[in-house]
């Protein structure tokens, strides 16, 4: 018997050895792990968090996580900055790319104060209940200076749920294996061994246990409820235009495929050229989330596109629902009423930069015959009013009773051309009309009456 315990002490001692041997060698050495170690699945279409958890950090200033899920089981809802670093830090739009999502923080008023804490949580929904791995991989801590620190990781799992929470070892009955389980998990946070749900494993869950040690855990689950998701995006406008140097609002709406509007969706944003701002958007209450798309200035404006971008939407965690719209730069005439179509016909050679006695198509001058006015035409974009150079203008005239000198020409560096109409002997009152035609593109212009000296 002695001998018996002996060997035992001598077996306990060199384990514990080996135990703080390994303890000795990680001292110093930063832990990042997933909390929990293992995550009992919620049902179908409910989210499941976790965190990820650093212990022994010293002197740590920024972070680099990526977290590899397995997309048969889980799709990436959302991620949010922890509670480690400094208050007021930089927390990059999070990288989703296929089964992994990349985290990236850095503090921007020196390093963590603390030892542990939290780095980040992250968010998925669970599209099929089954066992699935949840891998670190390309963990990267750095100090202020920009210097890569030595870190060490822990994966996880997600378990499945179903079933009792005291049939700890999921085989159907309640018996002395599931005792032996939850006491082998005895001070971690195992959500396998945690059968009271308070989120570590103690005594009071082999008391659960030892409660329903005999019984026989059978039945059908009761069915779950998939609650609805994003089916449809939608932008508004569906097509706009913009000229360089400005910017223009684009208003995304998500919403289920019964219609029904869908708040706190993610939504990334991406355009072939241009730049969108934010490129990661959150829908609000209303079910819809704003960005800000702008194209820079360039040089001399000329009649025409630029560049036509397609800007893109799509939800986060599924590439398949998505929207786009096309955004259209540059610089184009307008045509209606003369106020709106950025075509402005000034009398007297007035400055073209004053608004003052614009002749307006929708009233009619009078002239006597046998006089002329100086007329000029200015041309300037429809959505800025940039005058613009270089632009074709001619005009002509619906009766014999006035005539233009010149008639045609392009309008010069502040979008100007210039004609002088003349009066013919009209004899009796006469109406006449003329006609401007920009780029190919007639626009009816002001009545006039010439009357008889």
């Amino acid at each position: 018997m002695k001998t018996v315990l002996k060997t035992n002490l001598l077996f306990i001692c060199f384990t514990l050895l080996i135990c703080f041997g390994i303890s000795a060698v990680s001292y110093g050495q930063a832990v990042v792990a997933v909390d929990p170690e293992e995550s009992a699945s919620p049902g179908v279409g409910q989210q499941l968090t976790i965190q990820l958890k650093i212990t022994n950090g010293r002197n740590v200033a920024a972070y680099q996580v990526g977290v590899n899920f397995d997309t048969s089981a889980l799709r990436y809802v959302s991620a949010a900055n922890g509670n480690y670093l400094p208050s007021g830090a930089f927390f990059a739009p999070p990288q989703v790319s296929g089964g992994k999502v990349t985290l990236t923080a850095t503090s921007v008023s020196g390093t963590a104060p603390g030892r542990g804490g939290t780095l980040a949580s992250v968010t998925f929904r669970v599209v099929a209940v089954k066992k699935s791995a949840l891998r670190l991989t390309d963990v990267v801590l750095s100090d202020s200076n920009a210097n890569r620190l030595t870190v060490r990781t822990r994966n996880g799992d997600v378990v499945e749920g179903g079933g009792a929470k005291w049939d700890v070892t999921g085989d159907g009955k309640v018996d002395v294996l599931d005792l032996v389980t939850v006491a082998r998990s005895l001070g971690s946070r195992n959500a396998r061994a945690d059968t009271n749900g308070d989120g570590r494993v103690d005594v009071l869950d082999l008391v659960v246990v030892a409660k329903h040690l005999g019984e026989t855990v059978g039945g059908t689950p009761p069915p779950v409820v998939t609650p609805p998701g994003v089916d449809q995006l939608t932008f508004s406008p569906l097509t706009s235009s913009i000229e360089p140097g400005q910017r223009s609002t684009l208003t995304i709406t998500a919403k289920t495929r019964n219609d029904v509007l869908f708040p706190n969706a993610q939504i990334s944003l991406s355009a072939t050229s241009g730049t969108i701002n934010p490129t990661l958007v959150t829908t609000d209450a209303q079910g819809q989330a704003r960005a800000t798309f702008s194209y820079p200035s360039v040089g001399t404006p000329r009649v025409g596109t630029v560049s036509t971008s397609n800007v893109t939407a799509t939800v986060v965690g599924n590439d398949a629902v998505k929207a786009s719209t096309t955004v259209k730069v540059g610089y184009f005439v307008g045509f209606g009423s003369v106020s709106a179509s950025g075509i402005l016909i000034y009398s007297n050679n007035l400055d073209p930069r004053s608004i003052d006695n614009v002749l307006d198509s929708r009233i009619t001058s009078s002239m006597p015959e046998g006089t002329r006015m100086n007329i000029t035409v200015l041309v300037r974009s429809s959505a800025g009013k940039t005058p613009l150079p270089g632009v074709s203008v001619s005009i002509s005239e619906s009766s014999s009773e006035i005539w233009f000198r010149p008639s045609s020409g392009t309008t010069d560096s502040l979008g100007r051309w210039r004609t002088t109409m003349h009066t013919r002997d009209a004899g009796d009152t006469k109406t006449s009309r003329f006609f401007i035609v920009v780029e190919n593109q007639r626009r009816e212009s002001l009545k006039i009456n010439v009357f008889d000296k």
